[in-house]
């Protein structure tokens, strides 16, 4: 009896970390087995996606197509996953005749690739404003987030011997917590560990070797703090962490560690942080030293203290209360960090707002802050006439 002539794969209807890695065994032992057979990734019944599930498989064709293997893609029937699979970039990322979304810079919850540290820096802090306008968060959380961002995905640059990886943050509001991973399909942990320590070792104890604070593959160019500090994120918030590498699997959730060896070599890493949003973090317990704040970097005016938000960067659309939420939550978020500035809302470009906008973003803010301390806090410039009369009909209606 002849052989089929492809390879097929049936993709599970919840795609999760568990049946992802499965999905991934199974690509890699197919393609051990009848190498060149074009592979059919079959998403067609798949109604729930979680990063953690599609991401290490887009990793993982990446690296085998690059290689030669050939691949197709069938995508989900539901209207709601196949909505999911584009908006994320993850069908395009497997598949780049699947169309990209439109671009659009309000929505920063999408897979992303960089290959240097100048793409590297504006990626890092468009996830970082889908965290400070998703919610209200605990001082010390953005913070350690954006260290813990910085620090696994310049490892990629640093020791992955790869040009590129890829990063992407998810704000789940039912259970009010994010995910973030970053990925890559380079050489992997264990391997690049031993090009230090040239001993006979498991994947898993050159992971964990990883994990100690100062031990790094290259200890005259790094500081060896990065999977250390992610750790201990998951394990101080409360949280869970991933670390999957090579043929080694890593993981800590709500404090207990466990530890998997895979039969089967996953090639490249995989790491993936979970934690709560109200649960409040200290950077310097994590990161162990000082640091230049975060905040002042990215928002400090000329006229400190004062923070400046550029209100056109963070909306697309001024016409939903949704919209206006996004502003409030971002400028609380400046006042819970630094407490002792004023917010300069700066609407210069912005040529038309809601009533309902105004209101969610403005109105509401009044109400939360307190007269006294609104008109201390806030400061509204670069509005044109229009836009400053609904704003000064918000304010008023909420001072009545």
């Amino acid at each position: 009896m002849p052989l089929p002539r492809r390879n097929y794969i049936k993709v599970p209807s919840r795609l999760d970390l568990s049946s992802g890695l499965n999905v991934c065994r199974n690509i890699v032992q197919l393609n051990d087995l009848v190498f060149r057979r074009e592979t059919v990734l079959d998403f067609t019944k798949v109604s729930s996606f979680f990063p953690n599930g599609i991401v290490p498989i887009v990793n993982l064709v990446t690296k085998l197509r690059e290689q030669g293997a050939p691949f197709s893609i069938e995508e989900p029937e539901g209207r709601a996953a196949l909505n999911a699979f584009r908006q994320n970039c993850w069908g395009n990322a497997l598949d780049s005749s699947i169309p990209l979304p439109p671009n659009d810079p309000t929505r920063t919850n999408r897979l992303r690739e960089f290959k240097t540290t100048y793409e590297l820096d504006p990626l890092v802090n468009r996830i970082l404003d889908l965290c400070l306008t998703s919610t209200t968060l605990p001082k010390g959380v953005i913070e350690t987030l954006e260290w813990a961002l910085n620090e696994t995905a310049g490892n990629i640059l640093d020791h992955s011997d790869r040009e590129s990886g890829s990063v992407q943050m998810m704000y789940y509001p039912l259970t009010k917590h994010f995910a973030f991973i970053v990925a890559d399909c380079g050489i992997g942990i264990a391997n690049s560990m031993r090009t230090r320590f040239n001993e006979p070792a498991t994947d898993i104890s050159l992971i964990e070797r990883a994990m100690i604070r100062g031990i790094t593959s290259k200890p005259g160019r790094n500081q060896g703090f990065g999977l250390a500090g992610v750790f201990s994120i998951a394990a101080m918030a409360g949280g869970i962490c991933n670390i999957i590498s090579n043929n080694g699997h890593l993981a800590i959730s709500n404090g207990n560690v466990t530890r998997r060896n895979l039969d089967w070599p996953y090639p490249g890493t995989i790491v993936e942080v979970q934690f709560d949003a109200d649960k409040p973090v200290d950077p310097k317990l994590i990161i162990g030293y000082e640091r230049e704040n975060y905040f002042n970097l990215r928002f400090e005016s000329p006229d400190a203290p004062q923070y400046k938000i550029r209100i056109c960067e963070y909306n697309k659309n001024f016409g939903n209360r949704p919209a206006g939420l996004r502003v409030r939550n971002l400028v609380k978020n400046l006042l819970t960090e630094n407490p002792g500035h004023c917010i300069l809302l700066d609407f210069d470009e912005v040529r038309t707002v809601s009533s309902s906008w105004a209101d969610e973003a403005i109105g509401l803010l009044l109400c939360e802050l307190g007269t006294s301390n609104f008109f201390t806090k806030i400061r509204i410039t670069g509005q044109n006439e229009f836009c400053h009369s609904v704003i000064d009909v918000a304010i008023q209606k909420r001072l009545g």
